[in-house]
């Protein structure tokens, strides 16, 4: 771990479980400069039965240097359908002991960014279409991503097909829309899995589902065939490989990190 870190700015709730965190140097010093998509470690004292315990989390912010903010959902106990059998997961208890004893002004250790699903700086500036492809709280090195580009400037063409549950779990909604209504060239496209009832598609949502070959073709066009793909987020990594390859997108066009406690590599 590289060194201490003094949350500074209000902590954000973006939906009733997923907050953002923004930290600055204890000491008022330069942080390095990152790549979107990175991640950092951050260790806490006391959790569970260790004395300390570490985890990651991708940065949601772009690189200035001077804040670093990693947005984190708190992990409730629940049953899900995990190759067609019924799996109790349980709470997570870092992401819950984040919004326990973290208010402004406390102080965590935090490690200098790292990772290698990151946004490469010549994709920055090529006018190259760009398909950024997110699912549930893997949805945050994408709008890293799409935060550096349009703030350089990027007039490649680029879409966002992010898929979530419903409402109570959709994060960055108003920096998404704001973006793609402030910039031409960015296309937005939200998929829920299951909407509550009071979800409004045209609203909240564009499209119920989940991310298909057949939605990418439409919402991407043209654009589909000679695309860079970004993806992020379980389950969501494993099918959208599978398809973009039987589309016939070459392998070196298809970036890609699974995100979630029950993510499993390929």
């Amino acid at each position: 771990m590289d060194g201490f870190q003094k949350l500074q700015d209000d902590i954000k709730k973006e939906t009733e479980s997923i907050t953002s965190y923004t930290f600055s140097p204890v000491d008022e010093a330069m942080l390095p400069a990152f790549k979107s998509g990175s991640y950092v470690a951050i260790r806490m004292q006391d959790v569970g039965q260790s004395p300390s315990h570490i985890r990651t989390y991708s940065l949601s912010n772009s690189s200035n240097q001077k804040t670093f903010t990693f947005t984190v959902k708190a992990e409730k106990a629940q049953q899900i359908t995990l190759n067609d059998k019924l799996v109790d997961t349980p709470s997570g208890v870092f992401s819950n002991l984040l919004n326990e004893r973290l208010s402004v002004g406390s102080i965590v250790e935090l490690s200098s960014p790292f990772g290698n699903f990151v946004l490469k700086e010549d994709r920055i500036t090529s006018t190259e279409p760009i398909v950024l492809l997110a699912g549930g709280i893997g949805v945050t090195p994408v709008i890293s991503m799409l935060r550096t580009l349009t703030e350089n400037g990027s007039t490649a063409p680029i879409y966002v097909l992010y898929a979530v549950r419903n409402s109570e779990y959709h994060a960055f909604h108003d920096a998404f829309k704001s973006i793609s209504t402030q910039f031409p060239n960015v296309t937005y496209h939200v998929l829920y899995s299951g909407p509550k009832s009071n979800d409004v598609q045209g609203e909240h949502y564009d499209t119920k589902g989940k991310i298909t070959a057949e939605l990418v073709n439409t919402v991407v066009g043209s654009h589909a065939s000679n695309a860079i793909y970004y993806i992020c987020g379980d389950p969501i990594v494993r099918s959208c490989t599978t398809f973009l390859k039987e589309m016939g997108i070459p392998v070196e066009n298809i970036n890609f990190e699974f995100f979630g406690p029950l993510g499993t590599h390929m």
